[in-house]
């Protein structure tokens, strides 16, 4: 019932509440993005985009991203696909309507979902976004009412064509739905720098947001406090009143307001409680895709060191979750009302009301006193049972390792330390709450015996009626009930707060994907790689990965990268990924400073297959699609046939629906393997970097895979970062490194001749671009 009339509300107003989106006929609960092939009726094909984004490739339209795009430049906010939807949970990759307002505020935009007649929406807001009823989009830019037209544009059409057309055309296929979007105001950096502009806490921020539903949860829980006062006025009525008169009809009457008392403050439980439900679940709902999304974008550079104690840190978010939906914010709104109660019991009791007054303060007091060790207990559960956390995710995962070198007895011991630890911490905190709650109860318990005597006398002296001593003990215990629940309260609110500051520790990691920045919209096109005196540290490290590295890639050129373990040959491509920043130096791709590629743009145009490759739970497709899913069957076949993977998948009775296992543990190490190269493959980068691609593969099927590779577009830039001689055929130049130094730089050949002590040749590969570096070559045997 609430949230019905909320909605009613809501559309009163011309808004459309986020939570609602999906109720409207056109936004159903699958959440099925808008129609990828239906066409206004009046909009010709337009030629197809020439955007290469991940969103394109499979060459449908997306009426929403699509729209968003539009408009992001019109407000001079340009924005690639891949910026776009980079990390939004989209479906058929494509955007949906819920998932509009997030992907407008990557683009710097603030959009609004509305319920509104055309002629309804004000020029000064336009352009607006409609949607129509075969499931395209339009972008509404001007109205003429008076010649009852109005000019529109396909933002699936390239290139833009606007168009006039008939209001009545327009009329006929608008659902009456459309998105509202203006550009987001810009902070003053000197305002943010000065402190001047209030903080956007990612949490309060949230729940400041549904501050008129906690509003509503407060006039509800007055309304109850009030009805509750029936009770005790009823019982001192009937004893003062109708017990003595023999006053049955004033006994009925009584009764019958007390039962519609009952009844209301039945119904008003019941709203309380909905609301509280309903809000809970909607600040769940966005809490939780906003922390999972800054998790995911967090810098590498600042990403913690265990993963186990990371996700123990996330799951604390439980304990906020159900303290703000459970009775807790029940018990905190009638602690509110006590007053109320206090000075009812002036008006029945009169003096006999200072009793439960002067128990407040010592109830409370007792209540914070235990706090202090209450947090520290608290404090010492929360850093051991994340330890805990940590061993046991680090036990699995590793537990083939663990078996196969015997160290099932390490990992228990550490375990069962981290179990006695976590026990002796939850020992304390049980301690001190229940210290709390049972002072509580005991002196509710002495007020209602002091309540007793002192009334006694009151009634014998005639200033007090057995009936107002009832009313009073019974006001008295509603005064004092919440009171011996604060220490239920306090606790879990400082459970709550713990878990609060341990996530705030998480959401104030910087992220790699600043939204107050402003990234160059262009695409990787030429493959061009430069180095400029590259220095990088990886955090904590001793030494130096990367030590005053230069070198050039030009478009198309086959580099091989060769060195010792640990040289840094993997880290030039985490770099080149923008997965760290270089301390010193400057990465160029295409010519630009990868820093002003928008990360998802960056990595769309440069794939790197790992050495180690991750495979997470559900399809072999899945796996292959990761970052690509609007893939078609055909991409999915060329880049599995390329990578290798249809060689062992063809006489699977599944196919590609074959299940994965978590991590890809049924599979072997090149079966994986495989699978991550078809996943870097699919996206069709420009820049190729490899990670020692046939690690795992046998002989025979390193084979194929370079007979493969070969067959690669040309343009394509490709670094094989390698120990094998076997993939040294595929390049033309070599790069080698030594500690972190580039020791020499030049053709193949040359490069290969003088680590094995021999003259180099003559003449030098074609293909090299410039001479081999005066550098000197670090000796060794061989680079296998």
């Amino acid at each position: 019932m609430l949230g019905k009339l909320s909605y009613y509300r809501c559309v009163l107003l011309g808004r459309i509440p986020p939570l609602y989106l999906r109720h409207i006929s056109l936004f159903d609960q699958t959440e099925k993005p808008i129609s990828k092939h239906a066409r206004p009726a009046h909009a010709p094909e337009g030629p197809a985009s020439s955007d290469h984004s991940v969103g394109s490739q499979a060459r449908n339209s997306d009426p929403l991203s699509d729209s968003l795009m539009f408009l992001a430049a019109h407000h001079g906010r340009a924005v690639t696909r891949d910026a776009l939807l980079g990390g939004l949970p989209i479906v058929d990759g494509r955007l949906t309507v819920s998932l509009f307002e997030r992907a407008a505020r990557r683009a710097g935009l603030e959009s609004e979902a509305v319920q509104r007649d055309v002629l309804d929406i004000p020029p000064l807001v336009l352009p607006a976004v409609l949607i129509m009823k075969n499931g395209t989009a339009l972008i509404l830019l001007s109205l003429d009412e008076a010649n009852q037209r109005m000019r529109v544009l396909d933002p699936a059409d390239r290139p833009y064509a606007p168009k006039l057309v008939s209001l009545n055309e327009i009329a006929a296929g608008y659902t009456g739905y459309a998105f509202l979007v203006r550009a987001a105001a810009e902070s003053d950096p000197r305002a943010i720098a000065a402190g001047d502009l209030p903080r956007h806490h990612w949490f309060w921020s949230v729940v400041r947001a549904h501050w008129r539903n906690y509003g509503h949860i407060a006039l509800s829980a007055l309304l109850i406090n009030i009805l509750a006062l029936a009770m005790p006025l009823f019982t001192m009525s009937v004893y003062d009143r109708v017990i003595p008169n023999g006053a049955i009809p004033s006994l009925v009457a009584l009764s019958i307001g007390m039962g519609l008392a009952i009844l209301f403050d039945l119904i008003l439980r019941m709203v309380r409680s909905k609301m509280i439900d309903v809000t809970g679940k909607t600040i769940d709902v966005v809490l939780a895709a906003n922390i999972f999304e800054h998790v995911m974008a967090v810098k590498m550079s600042q990403r913690p060191s265990s993963v186990g104690i990371i996700a123990n840190q996330l799951r604390d978010f439980d304990s906020v979750r159900e303290f703000f939906t459970s009775g807790s914010v029940v018990s905190a709104t009638d602690l509110l009302f006590a007053v109320l109660f206090i000075g009812v019991l002036f008006v029945v009791a009169g003096p006999l009301a200072w009793v439960p007054l002067l128990m407040l303060p010592v109830m409370i007091g007792i209540g914070i006193g235990l706090q202090r060790p209450l947090n520290r207990a608290m404090k010492r559960l929360q850093a051991e049972s994340a330890a805990r956390h940590g061993v046991l995710v680090e036990s699995l995962a590793g537990l083939e390792t663990v078996r196969a070198t015997g160290g099932e007895a390490r990992m228990q011991t550490a375990w069962e330390r981290s179990v006695a630890a976590t026990a002796r911490s939850g020992e304390a905190v049980h301690f001190w709450s229940s210290l709390a709650l049972t002072a509580a109860n005991s002196i509710q318990m002495l007020t209602s015996l002091l309540l007793i005597v002192i009334g006694v006398f009151l009634i014998m002296n005639g200033s007090l009626t057995v009936g107002a001593l009832v009313a009073a003990n019974m006001l008295a215990g509603r005064v004092l009930s919440p009171i011996a629940g604060i220490a239920s309260v306090i606790t879990r609110g400082t459970q709550t707060f713990a878990a609060l500051k341990s996530i705030d520790r998480i959401m104030t990691l910087e992220r790699e994907r600043s939204p107050e920045r402003a990234y160059v919209t262009r695409r990787i096109e030429n493959g061009t790689v430069d180095f400029e005196n590259v220095s990088f540290t990886y955090p904590n490290a001793p030494g130096k990965a990367l030590d005053k590295v230069t070198f050039r890639i030009g478009r198309g050129e086959r580099v091989g990268i060769i060195g010792r373990v640990g040289s840094g040959k993997t880290t030039v491509g985490r770099l080149l990924l923008n997965f760290y920043e270089a301390q010193e130096g400057r990465i160029l791709v295409d010519g630009v400073d990868s820093r002003q590629y928008d990360p998802a743009d960056l990595r769309s145009g440069i794939g790197f297959a790992m050495q180690d490759t991750d495979l997470f739970f559900g399809k072999l497709r899945d796996n292959i699609t990761l970052g690509f899913p609007a893939a078609t069957d055909e991409e999915v076949l060329a880049a599995a046939r390329l990578a290798g993977v249809e060689s062992f998948i063809a006489g699977h009775p599944m196919g590609y629906d074959m299940p994965i296992s978590e991590g890809g543990r049924s599979l072997s190490g090149g079966q994986k393997q495989a699978i991550g190269l078809a996943r870097v493959l699919i996206r069709k980068p420009r820049i190729l970097f490899l990670d020692e691609p046939t690690a795992h593969f046998d002989v025979r099927s390193e084979s194929e895979f370079l007979e493969r590779l070969k067959a690669l577009e040309e343009g394509m830039t490709i670094i094989i970062s390698t120990h094998r001689l076997s993939l040294l055929g595929m390049v033309d130049r070599l790069l080698l490194f030594d500690n972190g130094r580039l020791v020499a730089d030049g053709p193949r050949d040359k490069v290969l001749s003088l680590l094995q002590g021999r003259p180099p040749a003559a003449e030098p590969v074609a293909a090299a671009p410039k001479p081999v570096q005066t550098t000197p070559v670090v000796q060794r045997t061989n680079v296998n």
